[in-house]
């Protein structure tokens, strides 16, 4: 896929004709509507998405967490078919430019533009102030077929979108998050160094350092991970402030004991699943109490994931 870190930049490609416009946080059900409305399996079709998210420039106190991270959005546009994505950045001087100066931007920029579609509650430039009506109008008086998409429901008849997959997850609630992504939730990053204390008690563990979100709550999980060989483990996770071995931390981490696995995965790619809250984090009295419960809790993944044998591939891979 092509990247194009400017609209100028992929005016001068002269590739983008088909263009899906929108954020696309989690890049859901919902938004898969979004790039089914240009999809062409003859010409392929772009994104153009804006990083960061506008409120963590406008009000940043008010700013959601993310589902997925720059990286691993990118890496989904990719899966979902799209030729190009144009990353718009989005600071202060861009969130002054006015929807019709966004428009005529796109019309400079795109001559050759054919298909546009947006989903129904997008909203672009200063103040919010153009709709995905007005970007529907604008297209038809250029003569451009816009398209825009219902908003997709989940079984009960709700409508899908990121702040409710933020929601389930923060509730813990992972399967319905995964039924409105489309595919199990997952988290992406690259393992760094850790304390290696998992490697004293028996149990090694990966620290995996993450641009995706922790939106789930602390705790300990059953699930899945796989490296950058595409080979994948069942995994005991725990996403805390390892209370027992570090009570000064104030950042939670990730960290991943994949079971029955050797090797050195540091600086790799590694992405995780979490399938099973399993417990909460617990501040325990000594090591040996800490490696008792830590046995245990690969005992347990070890008997809700030993079926999985291979990575789900609708996780991203």
């Amino acid at each position: 896929m092509n990247l194009f870190n400017s609209l100028e930049e992929a005016g001068k490609s002269g590739e983008i004709h088909r263009l899906a416009v929108g954020f696309f946080d989690g890049v859901h059900l919902g938004h898969r509507l979004v790039f089914d409305a240009v999809q062409d399996p003859g010409e392929g079709f772009s994104i153009l998405t804006f990083w960061p998210h506008p409120q963590s420039v406008l009000a940043p106190e008010r700013a959601p967490r993310l589902i997925t991270g720059l990286e691993h959005k990118l890496d989904l546009f990719t899966r979902a078919g799209a030729r190009s994505t144009i990353l718009v950045p989005f600071d202060r001087s861009f969130a002054g430019i006015g929807a019709e100066e966004f428009l005529g931007l796109l019309a400079r920029h795109f001559p050759g533009l054919k298909v546009v579609s947006c989903g129904p509650n997008f909203h672009f430039g200063k103040n919010r102030a153009g709709t995905a009506a007005r970007l529907f109008d604008w297209a038809r008086t250029r003569g451009i077929e816009a398209r825009v998409p219902r908003m997709q429901q989940d079984g009960d008849g709700q409508i899908i979108s990121s702040s409710r997959i933020r929601n389930a997850l923060a509730g813990g609630n992972i399967a319905p998050a995964s039924g409105m992504l489309g595919r199990p939730y997952a988290m992406r990053g690259t393992v760094v160094k850790g304390r290696q204390l998992g490697r004293t008690l028996g149990f090694p563990t990966a620290n995996l350092e993450s641009n995706d979100d922790l939106l789930l709550p602390l705790g300990v999980y059953a699930g899945l991970a796989r490296i950058a060989s595409g080979d994948t483990y069942p995994a005991a996770l725990n996403f805390g402030y390892q209370p027992s071995v570090d009570p000064a931390n104030q950042r939670a981490k990730i960290e991943a004991h994949l079971l029955k696995f050797n090797g050195d995965l540091y600086g790799q790619p590694l992405e995780i699943q979490p399938r099973h809250f399993l417990r909460k984090e617990t501040q325990f009295g000594n090591l040996q109490e800490l490696q008792a419960r830590i046995a245990r809790d690969v005992e347990e993944t070890a008997g809700l994931i030993s079926g999985h044998t291979k990575f789900n591939r609708l996780g991203g891979r």
